[in-house]
């Protein structure tokens, strides 16, 4: 079966592996915001051609978490 676009290989645990190597690493951190494409890629999540994803550091002057709903299929983009 194909891997789905933004599932990981290794049965989703790579989200939680970037999210504590963040924690642990300042630089690390500093790299995942300024190039989170590439970074996910490292970590076997898929980011779609032509995306320009955006992660985002939470602190006290916003929310800790920020959810983006998608356009549906019958809406334009």
């Amino acid at each position: 079966m194909a891997q789905q676009q933004g599932q990981q290989a290794d049965g989703g645990h790579g989200w939680g592996e970037i999210v504590a190597d963040a924690w642990a690493d300042l630089a690390f951190k500093e790299r995942l915001l300024a190039q989170p494409a590439a970074v996910l890629g490292e970590y076997g999540i898929a980011v779609a051609a032509g995306s320009d994803p955006k992660l985002l550091d939470s602190s006290d002057r916003m929310p800790s978490w920020t959810v983006m709903l998608p356009t549906g299929p019958s809406q334009p983009a």
